[in-house]
C-alpha cells in the first residue's frame, strides 16, 4: 500500500484459523483504506497459485499487487505471471510470507515472521512445562512483530 497500490488481491491460505483472521486482516485494512481487497483461496500449492492467477489475467481484471499467504504461493504467482509474459515488479508486485531462503535466492518481497524465535520460545515452553510437570489450561500468548524483507518483486504501479 505505501507503494501506491490501490488493487490488492490476497492469495490466501485455506480458510480455516489463523488463516483467516490474517484474510479478515487484510480485508479491514483495505476497506478501512477506500481501497479494492480481494481475498481468493486457491488450492495450497503453487500450481493452486498458478490456476488463480491465471484466472485472474484472463479475466482482465489483473490487480497491481498480490499479497501471497505463503512464499510457495507466491512462487507460483510469479511462474503464471511470467508464462504470460507479464513483468514483476513493472506489471504487478508480489509479496510472500514466511521469509524462506527461496524467497531470498529468486528476490521475493516476503513478510518474516520470525519462525526460527517462534520454535525457540514453543521450545522454552514445552521444557518448563516438562520440568515443572505443570500444564496450565491458559495459553500463553508471546508477540513477534513481523518485518517485511524489500526485494526485487515489489515497486510503485505504473
Amino acid at each position: 500500500m505505501r507503494l501506491g497500490h490501490r488493487d490488492i488481491v490476497h492469495l490466501a491460505m485455506p480458510a480455516d484459523i489463523p488463516y483467516e483472521e490474517r484474510a479478515d486482516g487484510f480485508r479491514v485494512a483495505m476497506a478501512s483504506r477506500g481501497l479494492r481487497g480481494r481475498v481468493l483461496f486457491p488450492e495450497f500449492s503453487a500450481r493452486g497459485a498458478r490456476i488463480a492467477v491465471e484466472k485472474l489475467i484472463s479475466g482482465e481484471d489483473l490487480p497491481t499487487a498480490l499479497f501471497c499467504g505463503n512464499d510457495v504461493l507466491a512462487m507460483g504467482a510469479l511462474e503464471a505471471l511470467s508464462a504470460h509474459g507479464l513483468e514483476v515488479p513493472g506489471d504487478v508486485s508480489v509479496v510472500g510470507h514466511d521469509n524462506t531462503a527461496a524467497a531470498a535466492h529468486s528476490g521475493l518481497t516476503s513478510v518474516d515472521q520470525h519462525a526460527g524465535e517462534q520454535g525457540r520460545i514453543a521450545a522454552g515452553v514445552v521444557m518448563r512445562m516438562i520440568e515443572s510437570q505443570d500444564f496450565p489450561s491458559v495459553t500463553e500468548k508471546h508477540r513477534l512483530d513481523p518485518r517485511m524483507e524489500i526485494r526485487r518483486s515489489t515497486a510503485a504501479p505504473r
